[in-house]
């Protein structure tokens, strides 16, 4: 999970991400939890006012939401305040929502948060009652690795930081030794496939590709996850610088997102085809990414088409810079070959879908034809979170790779 630049103009992106374990499914039990938030020693004596203040729970799974608290009560008046809800669980692996508490009421909305990363709030059995001071840090996420990976630490650059690289590999790899597998290079890439490894939350990218080559609709793909680096994430990610005033002066920060594409295309994906049997052309590659990750994602997959053949553009900040991702296209000499899948949750903040639209409308204009090359998808009740994404990723295989046993009216 990452901290993501919060733009008031663009709405307050809550992305401090969420991770239930699974989409919840309509067959799934659900767990009836009560989480009690002990305010008798908070952070600074006397910084909470019961009077004129709420303390409660948020987070990115229903019922939970970033961007409004699921409020706490203290009917007995003794500092220790009590939220119930229910969950869907799934009994196969411990269930777990990434959360904070809030202190709602100050002047500031931003203001109020614990401090820290994001907390795992486990759920291992129906009628649990969690107790956790605030600002006290909780169990640790849960190993949810399932699928073989290998590891490149502090992967070098000319272009960028070094970062770490996390290679997950498809079961055919160890035993079909001749063969080649198409690839998806996917950015945030700590917060892929294990929780316990990144920022509380993952696309469980593994345990979905597992089941649908089992089921036959995608084919075996090598999945190339590109980590970020914190403070560096927002000038990797953007394309176009943006300014604001500080007390200090005007601060320009972002648009460096052409560096970390020469990084993607000149050093990284070369490693990549020398050191794995991939199938290297760009009907075979993808790109992808989420957030910022979904910005960058189109604006480099449009500078490199003959790199990258399908982009998956999941939940992409299009209010960047005045929306110029929508110039970008608008400015394009001719639409390009490649596929493109763009989607958006009806609850990722105020204009979100309103401006997916207008990307999706650019790109239509310039000559992608909906159903086909352009895969739009809205996601009714989904926020700007990972688990939104992880529910949603198998979709975007099937879209990218289909398999054999996907039937052609569902491509």
């Amino acid at each position: 999970m990452y901290n993501c630049l919060r733009i008031a103009s663009c709405a307050v992106l809550a992305c401090l991400l969420a991770h239930s374990g699974s989409a919840a499914q309509a067959n799934e039990p659900s767990a009836k939890i009560t989480v009690r938030i002990d305010m008798r020693a908070p952070i600074k004596a006397g910084w909470f006012d019961p009077k004129t203040e709420t303390v409660g729970l948020r987070g990115g799974s229903s019922p939970l939401s970033w961007g409004t608290t699921l409020p706490a009560v203290d009917p007995d008046r003794d500092g220790v305040y009590d939220v119930r809800f229910t969950v869907p669980v799934r009994p196969s692996r411990t269930a777990f929502l990434s959360h904070k508490f809030k202190v709602d009421g100050t002047d500031n909305p931003n203001d109020g948060w614990e401090n820290g990363p994001n907390r795992p709030l486990l759920i291992t059995r129906p009628g649990a009652i969690v107790t956790r001071a605030f600002d006290a840090a909780g169990p640790p996420f849960p190993n949810t690795l399932r699928g073989r990976v290998s590891r490149h630490p502090a992967f070098p650059s000319t272009f960028v930081q070094a970062r770490d690289v996390t290679v997950l590999l498809p079961a055919e790899y160890a035993t079909a030794t001749r063969r080649r597998f198409p690839v998806i290079y996917l950015h945030d890439g700590q917060n892929l496939f294990n929780a316990a490894e990144g920022n509380g939350g993952e696309w469980q990218v593994d345990e979905s590709s597992i089941a649908l080559v089992r089921a036959r609709r995608v084919e075996p793909v090598i999945v190339v996850g590109v980590h970020s680096v914190s403070d560096r994430r927002v000038d990797d990610y953007t394309p176009t610088p943006m300014a604001r005033d500080t007390p200090n002066g005007l601060l320009r920060f972002g648009g460096k997102a052409d560096a970390y594409g020469r990084f993607l295309v000149n050093e990284l994906k070369p490693f990549i085809d020398r050191t794995y049997r991939t199938q290297a052309s760009a009907d075979r590659t993808a790109l992808g990414g989420s957030s910022l990750g979904g910005l960058v994602t189109l604006h480099l997959g449009l500078k490199y088409p003959a790199v990258f053949g399908t982009l998956f553009v999941v939940s992409p900040s299009v209010w960047w810079d005045e929306m110029s991702i929508v110039k970008g296209v608008d400015a394009l000499g001719e639409r390009t070959a490649q596929r493109i899948w763009l989607d958006m949750g009806t609850n990722e903040g105020p204009g979100a879908l309103e401006q997916a639209r207008l990307l999706r409308d650019a790109l239509v204009r310039k000559g992608w034809n909906l159903g086909t090359d352009l895969r739009f998808r809205e996601y009714a009740g989904a926020g700007h979170d990972e688990s939104a994404w992880a529910a949603r990723f198998g979709e975007m295989l099937e879209f990218a790779f289909p398999g054999p046993g996907l039937s052609r009216a569902t491509r």
